[in-house]
């Protein structure tokens, strides 16, 4: 005696049947449950493609520039051209190819997917920005992780809810809480994650998706602390007693900061109205390399002049110099300067990265430059010049 194997018609019946039960569980529990499970599992998945797309960018960092900066200066100079330039030619060919609405920072196509399209993203939006953005910033090239970050996020949780049968109508709550928890991954904040989402794409702090963009943000912070463990983004010393005159340099730190984010934005735009003014043709979707060379010229000019190579990439090693108050104010003045031009160059130039993270580094650079001035004839805390 033995069991016959089931036949196909009677494998249909049993799925049929297990569904039928499903359907009835379903329908005896309430809806609100298995959105929230919903929105659970796909924001673990929106954060684990932040997280993937953060390695790939470390790993491809430490193996191109990190490791040419190791083998000299000679070997710097001639193997970080090939990087920029190689990395950004694969990113736009990526773009090109299989997603063009994936190329900038990331935030503007998640945006206008999420009103235009009723948050509609595909999961070739999260595979290619997430390849592309990893080459461009692990190459060197001086941009940020932010909205990348988001945008593969938001394309991940869109794509999946079609699993979970929601509409194509009903896609924006998804959109909204897929960019949060990637957001939130990547930086290891939900409070800012969870307040750039409501302003920056939604426009509505009173928004009625606020739950799920909470949930989605509480859940890839909580992924981020598990892989990445609790340390903050940037270390600094213990602030101590902050002494008036650290207080008096803090508008003038404001204002330097300010006039640079405002002249990296007025380059980027002349140079990308520059760019935009040409006839398209089929090196178009190119234009990034262009920035990436950007890059390459300000970054070897400031690293021949002060030893450091934070124009390139993301520049988490300076920002935390700066923030500690370990550069010299020479130094300081230069990354600034430097960290305006390459920038303004890969934005200007459509290329595939956020500007926050750069924003960032202008602001610790002007803060570690005016320390160091003030420092060479009254002296601050390292606590005081971190503050």
């Amino acid at each position: 005696n033995y069991e016959q194997p089931l036949s196909s018609s009677d494998h249909k019946t049993e799925v049929a049947s297990l569904r039928q039960i499903f359907g009835r569980f379903k329908a005896l529990t309430p809806s609100r449950a298995w959105e929230a499970t919903g929105v659970g599992i796909l924001a673990l998945a929106a954060a684990g493609g932040a997280l993937l797309f953060h390695a790939l960018t470390v790993w491809i960092e430490h193996n191109t520039i990190e490791r040419f900066e190791a083998m000299g200066t000679a070997w710097f100079v001639a193997g970080s051209l090939v990087s920029v330039v190689v990395g950004s030619l694969l990113a736009s060919f990526l773009i090109a190819q299989f997603a063009p609405n994936t190329g900038g920072g990331g935030v503007l196509p998640t945006k206008l997917a999420f009103w235009k399209e009723f948050g509609v993203m595909t999961k070739a939006e999260a595979v290619v920005k997430l390849l592309a953005s990893s080459l461009t910033l692990g190459s060197g090239v001086s941009m940020g992780p932010e909205g990348p970050s988001l945008q593969i996020g938001a394309a991940t949780m869109s794509s999946g809810a079609a699993y979970f049968g929601v509409a194509k109508q009903s896609r924006r709550a998804w959109c909204a809480a897929g960019a949060a928890a990637g957001l939130a991954a990547v930086f290891n904040a939900p409070l800012a994650g969870i307040t750039f989402i409501l302003e920056e794409i939604i426009g509505d702090l009173h928004s009625r998706l606020l739950g799920r963009v909470v949930l989605a943000a509480v859940i890839g912070a909580l992924i981020a602390h598990a892989v990445l463990g609790p340390q903050p983004a940037f270390q600094t010393s213990a602030l101590g007693v902050i002494r008036w005159q650290a207080w008096v340099l803090v508008p003038f730190v404001a204002i330097l900061a300010a006039i640079g984010g405002a002249l990296f934005q007025k380059f980027a735009l002349g140079l990308r109205g520059k760019l935009n003014v040409r006839a398209k043709s089929a090196w178009s979707p190119y234009k990034p390399v262009i920035g990436a060379i950007v890059t390459w010229i300000v970054g070897i000019a400031v690293y021949s002049f002060t030893g450091h190579a934070g124009v390139f990439g993301i520049g988490y090693s300076d920002i935390t110099a700066a923030i500690a108050g370990h550069l010299v104010w020479t130094t300081a003045l230069a990354l600034f300067v430097g960290k305006v031009l390459a920038t303004a160059g890969a934005v200007g130039s459509n290329g595939c990265g956020g500007i926050f993270a750069p924003s960032l580094f202008i602001g610790a650079a002007a803060g570690a430059f005016l320390g160091g001035v003030v420092n060479l004839g009254f002296h601050l805390a390292s606590g005081e010049i971190a503050m």
